[in-house]
């Protein structure tokens, strides 16, 4: 599948009307003859593979306000605007409407370039979960400045967040940018040619929120959901794995949905519009752009995130963990050879397998035989085999943890890790406790902690 956006800049029956022209595509032999549109012509290529969407700005119905007093919504538009273009387009087409700001003519637009590029931004994801192109490009050999702007900028924030919806496998997808050789006066004896260029973006393993952020998050947001990413995400990047398995994580599927209900609120609220008089459009301002903007590239990396985890630990880890703890073996397997090495966390990787090792010959080659004996029959804290002590105050009450140590020991703290076992079946897990929890929490994301 190929889909394709385009912006219109005029309608029928305009002083200006787009001429009919015949169009070739850059490295592409053949010439297509006929056509007003250059999305049309590219569609033309591959037409049982390709959609091709036309952003409408809504400012082209200037001169039909009883219309834009009807429908209040940008939705309602779109089959008005597609019979009023139809006869520029050879093939099939979807309309898109879009904001518009400033004045045309004698009407006003008022609305955010910001919120115009969330809207486009927003049915472009869209349509990505949707048809899962092979292809997507965007033509921006129409339309006015501003609207070709905020498409090129929405394509740029798209491609970032289907970088991370595929990081660590890479997307299938190409994306392309497009555009037609100046067309001055139309000239039939003449072929226009049509360059496209491959376009990219780069994306990284860092969360695009921070904890400031969840204190402020757009009300459509599931805040809980965000909390439980930052939690997986700084296990993962500050090297806790353990953790995962003691606080668990949203499946895949239920971001997903997430993320699906988001892109439907987002088109559906920035469609609104009110007019207060004959020559006044309004159109609201429901969402911070860069605040969705964020929150929808962070759903796309849980996602993922959440996608290889499910992969490596498998179903009913929970349980696994809370009835037997997790061995050091599984650890290393799954996150050192496993997990790590697909997002890119090589030093995670070294760091967890020292400390795997450091706790695996702590245990197994410990001189005190009664603090093996102990080992071998139920959990005790890391702390007794390391310094082969056995007294309770080493972590009774007064017992402070240190979230530096924490970090540096991959989330071994050891006072906070019950082990069990010997020799190729070390088991662990994490004392049980409110006051556990909070401490790794709130360590995890960089606050001070309240133990």
């Amino acid at each position: 599948m190929r889909i394709l956006y385009q912006v219109a800049g005029r309608l029928p029956g305009s002083s200006e009307d787009y001429s009919i022209v015949n169009y070739s595509v850059e490295d592409v032999g053949e010439n297509l003859e006929g056509f007003r549109i250059s999305s049309d012509a590219l569609r033309s290529l591959k037409p049982d593979e390709s959609r091709v969407v036309i952003l409408f700005p809504v400012s082209l119905f200037y001169d039909r306000i009883e219309l834009l007093k009807r429908s209040g919504s940008l939705e309602g538009l779109e089959r008005d605007f597609s019979s009023a273009f139809r006869q520029y387009m050879k093939g099939e087409f979807d309309s898109f409407v879009i904001q518009s700001t400033g004045r045309y003519r004698n009407v006003e637009f008022k609305s955010d370039y910001d919120l115009v590029v969330l809207r486009i931004m927003a049915r472009m994801i869209q349509d990505y979960l949707k048809y899962q192109p092979g292809e997507v490009i965007v033509d921006i050999s129409t339309g006015l400045n501003v609207n070709v702007s905020a498409l090129l900028e929405a394509f740029r924030y798209f491609l970032i967040w289907v970088k991370l919806f595929t990081y660590g496998k890479g997307s299938s997808t190409r994306f392309y940018r497009a555009f037609s050789e100046l067309i001055m006066e139309a000239d039939m004896s003449k072929t226009y040619r049509i360059h496209l260029k491959e376009t990219s973006a780069k994306a990284f393993f860092l969360s695009p929120l921070n904890v400031p952020d969840l204190r402020n998050l757009p009300q459509e947001v599931d805040g809980n959901m965000l909390g439980r990413f930052l939690i997986t995400f700084t296990a993962l990047y500050r090297n806790a794995p353990l953790y995962l398995y003691h606080a668990g994580f949203d499946r895949a599927s239920r971001v997903l949905n997430e993320i699906q209900s988001l892109l439907h609120k987002i088109v559906s609220r920035s469609g609104e519009y009110s007019m207060r008089d004959e020559k006044t459009v309004e159109f609201p301002l429901p969402f911070d752009r860069r605040k969705m903007t964020n929150v929808l590239l962070s759903l796309a990396l849980y996602a993922r995130t959440a996608e290889i985890l499910e992969e490596y630990l498998g179903d009913g880890y929970q349980e696994r963990y809370s009835q037997r703890g997790i061995s050091t073996g599984e650890l290393r397997e799954v996150f050192v050879k496993g997990i790590y090495e697909r997002l890119g966390l090589e030093m995670n990787a070294f760091l967890l397998n020292n400390e795997l090792g450091n706790i695996e010959k702590a245990i197994n080659e410990n001189r005190n035989r009664s603090i093996k004996y102990m080992y071998s029959r139920q959990f005790y804290p890391l702390s007794y085999a390391f310094t082969g002590d056995i007294s309770e105050n080493q972590c009774g009450d007064n017992y402070r943890p240190n979230p530096r140590n924490f970090l540096a020991h991959a989330g071994f703290e050891r006072c906070m890790v019950l082990a069990r076992g010997s020799g190729d079946d070390i088991r662990l897990v994490y004392r049980k406790g409110k006051d556990v929890e909070e401490f790794i929490e709130n360590t995890l994301l960089n606050i001070d902690p309240t133990f």
